[in-house]
């Protein structure tokens, strides 16, 4: 059986602070939400949430309320797993080679079963422990723009709303920069 880990990211924009209630539902037959992992901005989630966990069988995990009240910025709402008996929605492969000149490549294939169509598609792939990004060169992204977060820690190539039609893959080859970490010389 294959585990996939996913979260909800979030970028409310409503007036004032009010109470959201967002429900997380599988389709039927699907397997259900659990570990769920929430965002501290979270008020209430249902019975199985990071601090008491719940196995499946205890409880309908089909259905997942959690109650919250957004923050200004995009944030990540809640984190879940997944126990797939099936196959992944998207395999992916990724590389890195190098240390302050990262060569980068990642490729995507989605899988046939999976509706082709999103309100979008990112991929983020975080920087956190070699210091700020100074800059990324595309050499083949297949679809899409790449763009580097505000704190500058994120590679985030936005795919898109689709896979192409043809081959459902996508890929990205790029260099990723990073300042040297060679103390300044002192002059004598």
């Amino acid at each position: 059986s294959t585990r996939t880990i996913l979260h909800v990211p979030i970028q409310a924009e409503v007036e004032g602070h009010p109470d959201i209630l967002l429900t997380l539902t599988t389709p039927p037959g699907t397997p259900p939400l659990d570990h769920l992992i929430v965002h501290p901005s979270v008020q209430s989630a249902d019975a199985q949430t990071a601090s008491s966990p719940v196995s499946p069988s205890e409880t309908n995990l089909s259905n997942r309320k959690i109650r919250f009240s957004a923050p200004l910025e995009a944030f990540a709402l809640c984190r879940y797993q997944s126990s797939a008996t099936t196959s992944l929605p998207i395999r992916g492969f990724y590389q890195m080679k190098g240390e302050r000149n990262v060569r980068l490549l990642i490729q995507l294939k989605l899988n046939e079963a999976v509706k082709n169509s999103f309100d979008y598609c990112a991929v983020h792939m975080s920087f956190y422990h070699r210091g700020p990004i100074e800059k990324v060169d595309c050499i083949s992204p297949t679809s899409a723009n790449v763009v580097v977060s505000q704190d500058r820690r994120v590679v985030i190539w936005n795919i898109g709303q689709r896979f192409p039609v043809k081959s459902l893959e996508v890929s990205l080859q790029a260099n990723v920069h990073f300042p040297s970490s060679d103390p300044p010389s002192s002059a004598q």
